[in-house]
């Protein structure tokens, strides 16, 4: 943990700081008098854990714990969260789950381009895989006699191919969450309306339970509305005394007959009434659901692995580090290394020790694809200038006097760097080179340009650092033997040495041979790491037929700007995400698309010359609304990358939408003193606002 997280954690006052001298707590995500949910990490295996505390639980809520600890540990389904360990004190237990990504289901639907008027259709497609993955997660538990109890939005978490997972099962004296404060709105809002009557009236509870709160989430994501409504407590325990749920179909008339049916008896008031189990309601669903995409095995769906084999440059930065704050000393570093060699996920460990230190200001930023001066975004803060005037000639020079505290910044993907922002850098670079000011500059970049005649290879306070590949014994780490027999562990060896070659030393390189490898049984993967398999069959990888309307998606693609977000492909394209899944697989396998991780993103280019210029894409201006509801919600309605986002509001056909995001990219040039755009946008903005309102100027 690092000092600053150490020291949020000591204000927080929790305790203890370490469970079972193997957890240590790193973060709290939910309080309550009768348990806690808190982040952390396991120090053994190098992972980060999920820990549900229960304080003081009864013998019912000891028996519950254990039987979801020995259930869950044993089954390995990817809609259903994974038990780790349960540690049990004198007065407290702990179930330990692994780490599971994604949002909330409620914050992930709220980020989709779904207006308020969407269509039933429109909805469905967005919700029918993960009811499906709902429905298959919840009926395997339920095989294994297992209920979740406590079934809502809050504890389901929705990755970013929309495949959803339940966590955080029911522990309290009903076995489902304990009743909120009757002033916690936010409490009251997550709890009523999803749990299940018989829970809250204190009656024996069966899987039943679960099948209600499932068909209750439906109705929200159909409906917007909860199917018991209500904004206080007593509003609340009104509406269940009354005993029934309002149709869906008052709310959303173009819901299928179908549908509602189902729905309205998975809301049987009566356990007895509704399906008798969840393989029941998923037959009755049957073609209406759409199957969740598999987990494709690309780069952009794995998680990061451990950063093996960087440990000295971590010791490097640590020191230019304490030089900055301890003597003052200003540094400039030149990270220069062929893409795939990680070091986009060096500087993020460097920015986050930098984070972790109070006594500097710290700063990480990209040139975004396509948005090169979004690199200046957040440290580069000259005093304003008049757009009607040309900016002073030492407006960076004015920048850099400004800084009084130590500054760290970390500029990534240089690039693609224009030439008005490699100005601005290329002065800041030279004053942090000259060791005189308290800046620590890190530059990085596939190729960057000549830093001359600022700055020489002679300057004292300038570092180049290049990137060795990888070695077997760093690949060792992310590997683990099937168990401790010595026989295992050879296997892990030669694989280690077999994987590095592969891989030609580069750590996306090996990404993509581990998960090529999962796809054909020889490693399985757990958490950041990957288990070397004994004796598993290796197969040929079935030859995948090429998907409907390939053509289709890659000129969406191309239309959309040739390189795009993943997620945004996910949410806003007229497919549906078992389709586009299906589409990215295929390219990449075809070498038609490549992926790239840049600013906390993954992106997806298409190759020059795969897009015929026959094909016809068919939906422009929706697909464009959609992906600037998708930027905006990213936060790229402002600042430097607002331009982008009004590019797309204007091919949209929104011209009102368009004219705000080109005003606040106007806004956002002016304070990094580029006028003549700044004026350039403003104009635009002014000449979209008057065609939005009708008056043609």
């Amino acid at each position: 943990m690092g000092s600053s997280e150490a020291q949020a954690m000591a204000a927080h006052g929790y305790r203890p700081a370490m469970v079972g001298g193997r957890y240590r707590v790193t973060g709290v995500l939910a309080e309550a008098e009768d348990g806690d949910v808190v982040t952390g990490v396991d120090v053994r295996e190098d992972r980060e854990v999920v820990l549900k505390r229960v304080r003081k639980p009864s013998r019912t809520q000891t028996t519950r714990i254990r039987t979801v600890h020995a259930i869950l540990s044993g089954l390995k389904h990817r809609n259903v969260m994974r038990a780790l360990d349960l540690k049990e004190g004198n007065a407290d237990a702990w179930l330990v789950s692994g780490e599971v990504s994604g949002r909330d289901l409620l914050d992930w639907w709220s980020r989709l381009p779904l207006g308020v008027n969407a269509s039933f259709d429109e909805r469905w497609g967005y919700a029918s895989p993960l009811v499906g993955g709902l429905l298959d997660g919840l009926g395997a538990m339920h095989r294994s006699q297992l209920a979740h109890l406590d079934l809502k939005p809050s504890n389901i978490r929705v990755d970013r191919l929309g495949i959803a997972t339940v966590v955080d099962f029911g522990f309290g004296a009903g076995l489902g969450d304990e009743e909120p404060d009757a002033d916690d709105e936010a409490g009251l809002d997550d709890w009523f309306g999803y749990q299940a009557p018989e829970l809250l009236d204190g009656l024996s509870v069966s899987s039943a339970a679960d099948q209600w709160s499932l068909g209750a989430v439906i109705y929200v994501l159909l409906t917007g509305k909860r199917p018991v409504p209500g904004r206080t407590l007593a509003e609340l325990q009104s509406a269940y005394e009354r005993g029934r749920v309002q149709p869906i179909t008052d709310w959303r008339p173009d819901v299928p007959e179908e549908v509602a049916t189902i729905v309205t008896r998975m809301l049987a008031w009566e356990p007895m009434d509704r399906f008798p189990s969840i393989s029941d309601v998923r037959d009755a669903f049957g073609k209406l659901l759409h199957s969740p995409p598999k987990q494709p095995y690309q780069p952009w769906s794995a998680p990061h692995p451990t950063l093996v084999g960087r440990e000295p440059f971590l010791t490097f930065f640590h020191r230019r580090m304490t030089e900055l704050v301890r003597g003052g000393k200003g540094a400039l570093v030149r990270l220069s290394a062929p893409a795939g060699a990680g070091k986009t996920r060096l500087l993020e460990a460097w920015a986050s020790e930098a984070r972790d230190n109070e006594e500097v200001d710290a700063f990480f930023a990209s040139c975004r694809p396509g948005v090169a001066r979004t690199a200046l975004d957040g440290w580069f803060r000259p005093p304003a200038v008049d757009l009607e005037a040309s900016p002073p000639k030492d407006l960076v020079e004015q920048a850099v006097a400004a800084i009084r505290r130590p500054t760290v910044l970390l500029l990534d993907h240089l690039e693609e760097v224009d030439a008005v922002t490699w100005a601005r850098i290329h002065r800041v670079a030279a004053a942090a080179a000259s060791g005189t000011s308290p800046l620590l500059v890190v530059l990085s970049g596939r190729a960057l340009p000549d830093l001359e005649p600022r700055v020489t290879p002679e300057s004292p306070r300038f570092f180049n650092v290049e990137l060795p590949p990888l070695t077997p014994r760093a690949v060792e780490k992310l590997l683990r033997a099937a168990s401790a027999e010595e026989d295992d562990l050879a296997v892990r060896d030669r694989a280690a040495e077999a994987f590095c070659d592969e891989a030609d030393g580069l750590p996306a390189n090996l990404v993509r041979v581990f998960l090529e490898d999962e796809e054909q049984g020889r490693v399985l993967r757990e958490g950041r790491h990957w288990v070397v398999q004994v004796g598993a069959g290796i197969e040929e990888p079935p030859v995948r037929a090429r998907p409907t309307m390939h053509e289709q998606f890659l000129a969406w693609v191309e239309e959309l700007g040739g390189t795009v977000e993943v997620e945004a492909l996910l949410c806003c394209l007229a497919m549906r995400r078992t389709a586009v899944v299906d589409g990215l697989r295929f390219a990449a396998d075809s070498d038609e698309v490549s992926f790239r991780y840049v600013a906390g993103r993954w992106y997806v280019t298409v190759a020059e010359g795969v897009v015929s210029s026959a094909v016809e894409v068919y939906g422009k201006p929706e697909a464009h609304r959609r992906f600037a509801r998708w930027l905006e919600a990213a936060g790229d309605a402002e600042g430097l990358a607002a331009e982008r986002t009004g590019q797309h509001w204007h091919k949209g056909g929104d011209s009102a939408a368009a004219a705000g995001c080109f005003a606040a990219a106007s806004a956002a040039e002016a304070t990094i003193g580029n006028t003549s755009d700044a004026r350039r946008l403003l104009m635009i903005s002014r000449t979209l606002a008057a065609r939005a309102s009708g008056n043609r100027r």
